[in-house]
């Protein structure tokens, strides 16, 4: 056609192409694939492509494949000369020829045309990619590919988080990282803000990923997954005043100085830190040393938060003034902090709870040092999960629940009868036999129970710097005085209505198990329970006696089996539901615990040992409470503190603990 018009053409050119054929495979460009057709209806442009498929095998038994289907799926594709075109790819849904393979169809794919569920085609979805990442709106790349927000947003979702997950270079040479918040809002009328945490390498001026929020859980989640050596790289942590990113740092990344960036300038950040750092030599490197006080109260503060309690109820006395405003600053913080959902605000509201009980969470916290968040312990010196402790082996096995923010009992609804369930006898359209249960409703009353401790003038004087040393001791001290305290008024609940197994003779090793027996059967026979035990507790010196027990070869009769027991795990990572645990498991897989707790029966002559399922057994346990005794023993240069904490205990059946008592458990064997 172009010779008609008196252009000539130079056939030996690698750059003319003469033959359509030809033309249309130079603008697909892919080897094995062949142009079926070229279409255009009005403005758009359609090109019609299918794969080459050769020896087919089926990706399960190897075996021979055949296409059964060819289905035309449509994508979009770069427009060509400003005109809008679309791929369709004639695609090949193979089959094995196997009737016994479980592989029965399967579709061929070729990322080359385009990637799996992406609507692109595959150097559609690249320059859309580059283009969006270019500053682009995800909108006008729409708009120029003649398709939907939709289409190009998914492509470039899925290509930018493979290019990310390729991208280890921006995590790999920064020594310096910032953390930062920023707001977007919808388009839309009545839609709230959102926010998002920009992870920046501040060092070389660059984001190195963008988290969809700004909670210490997601954000401190973010930095555990990165590689320890990139943990220990990181010696800078800029942040912009928030208590939530500060407390990331503390506790992902301990040994990076942190720099509060008032300029709001990452950059300006690392220049300050490089202005005011210290540098020494050591070996060959350079370290860097800053002191921040970023919070009143932390592990890193020269104060005591109990001794500033303690300085508070004795007005008149030097450190009383400095005390009281340490408390007010600390005060506010729990204000703020009280409004955040991670662990700090959470631990915050439940202790706010405990001492204001008024529906609005904040109510109950000002800025004075009389406020009650004054008198919330600081998170870092509490235990995690459900405070629980080791001082307290029983109560941990029991079945936790949250702690009603009103009333002074607590009731729960229970069974006392069963319920009939019987065959229709009559056949179709007759009675069926029903009856209901009868029911009732087991009721604990909520108690207060609380740990003290006497601080002297002398503790405050010379509790070392940083004070946090005092305060760990007293925490210490006051969570083993009321974790024991705890756990003695449970065990005193539940034993109060427990069965019973008197045994009157001498102590043995078979006589146990036949007392172990008893309990267990004694628990599952009982109407209305019928449970399997699950545990057997004792004190630990009654556990030491027993497993002393040899026979005439001296081999122990009792032997422990650790590793084959699922507390094994727990006890490896240390935690508080395995204290107690002795890595015995006794017959009828009763796991056995220790718990020094245990009282005594018959007025102390005997010992005692307990059968039971702690599930069925329901415990309530608030926060733990800071309190302080104005002026007391003034005179003396004391003051006492402590810990107190509301309690509750319900037995869903009497019949979940079992005790073993008599006189073959004398007290001398504990």
């Amino acid at each position: 056609m172009l010779q008609a018009f008196g252009v000539s053409l130079k056939t030996g050119s690698t750059f003319v192409l003469v033959d359509p054929s030809e033309i249309l495979e130079a603008l697909v460009g892919l080897k094995d694939v062949e142009v079926v057709h070229y279409k255009r209806t009005g403005p758009d442009v359609e090109l019609m492509v299918e794969q080459v498929p050769g020896d087919v095998r089926c990706p399960e038994c190897n075996g021979s494949a055949q296409v059964k289907e060819r289905p035309v799926v449509h994508y979009v594709d770069l427009p060509v000369y400003g005109t809008p075109m679309s791929l369709a790819w004639k695609k090949h849904r193979m089959r094995c020829v196997d009737p016994g393979c479980a592989m029965k169809t399967w579709t061929l794919e070729d990322h080359r045309i385009a990637a799996k569920s992406c609507l692109l085609t595959t150097r559609a979805a690249k320059w859309a990619t580059a283009q969006v990442g270019g500053g682009r709106t995800v909108s006008e790349v729409a708009d120029e590919l003649a398709c939907d927000w939709h289409t190009v947003n998914d492509a470039v979702t899925t290509y930018g988080t493979a290019l990310l997950a390729a991208d280890r270079k921006r995590l790999s040479h920064t020594s310096a990282i910032g953390l930062d918040e920023t707001s977007f809002i919808k388009l839309k009328e009545h839609n709230h803000p959102e926010f998002v945490t920009t992870v920046a390498d501040v060092e070389h001026h660059q984001i190195i990923d963008i988290l969809p929020t700004r909670t210490y859980v997601d954000v401190a989640g973010w930095i555990d997954r990165q590689s320890p050596a990139w943990k220990e790289r990181i010696v800078y942590g800029a942040l912009d005043m928030s208590r939530t990113y500060a407390a990331v740092y503390s506790a992902m990344l301990p040994n990076a100085a942190q720099v509060v960036d008032d300029a709001a300038s990452y950059e300006d950040a690392l220049e300050m830190v490089k202005r005011h750092a210290k540098v020494h030599s050591d070996r060959a490197k350079t370290v860097v040393s800053i002191s921040a006080e970023l919070r009143v109260y932390s592990p890193h503060s020269p104060h005591s938060f109990y001794l500033d309690t303690a300085e508070r109820s004795m007005p008149g006395t030097p450190a009383n003034n400095e005390a009281v405003q340490r408390l007010e600053r600390y005060a506010a913080e729990c204000k703020v902090e009280s409004g955040n959902q991670g662990p700090e605000g959470k631990h915050l509201r439940q202790s706010a709870r405990e001492y204001n009980r008024t529906a609005e969470r904040r109510s109950g916290m000002d800025t004075t040092s009389g406020s009650d968040g004054s008198f919330v312990t600081p998170v870092y010196l509490m235990q995690p999960v459900g405070f629980l402790s080791p001082e307290r082996a029983f109560t941990n096995q029991c079945n936790a629940q949250v702690l009603p923010e009103y009333g002074l009992s607590i009731s729960v609804p229970s069974f006392t009868s069963t319920g009939a369930v019987g065959q229709q006898a009559g056949g179709e359209n007759t009675a069926v036999g029903i009856s209901s249960p009868s029911g009732a409703r087991l009721t604990a009353n909520l108690v207060s129970i609380s740990g003290s401790i006497t601080i002297s003038q002398q503790l405050a004087d010379r509790s070392g710097s940083p004070g946090v040393s005092a305060d760990a001791i007293i925490q210490t001290q006051l969570e083993e005085q009321l974790d024991a305290a705890v756990d003695a008024y449970v065990l005193g609940q539940v034993i109060a209505g427990a069965g019973t197994i008197t045994d009157t003779g001498s102590f043995s090793i078979p006589s146990l198990y036949g007392d172990l027996r008893s309990a267990r059967e004694q628990m599952a026979n009982t109407a209305g329970f019928r449970r399997q035990a699950t545990h057997l507790f004792s004190t630990s010196n009654a556990w030491g006696a027993t497993t002393d027990q040899v026979d005439t070869a001296g081999r122990p009769l009792i032997v422990p089996s650790y590793a084959a027991q699922p507390l094994a795990a727990l006890a490896a990572a240390s935690s508080p539901k395995a204290a107690g645990w002795t890595g015995h498991q006794m017959p009828g897989s009763l796991n056995w615990f220790v718990d020094d707790s245990i009282p005594t029966t018959d007025s102390g002559a005997e010992t005692r040992l307990l059968v039971a399922r702690p599930n069925d057994i329901l415990t309530w346990i608030g926060a733990p409470l800071v309190y302080a005794f104005p002026k007391t023993n003034a005179n003396d240069l004391s003051v006492v503190v402590g810990l107190r904490a509301y309690v509750a205990v319900l037995s869903r059946h009497s019949a979940a603990v079992q005790s073993i008592s008599g006189a073959a458990y004398p007290v001398a064997l504990a």
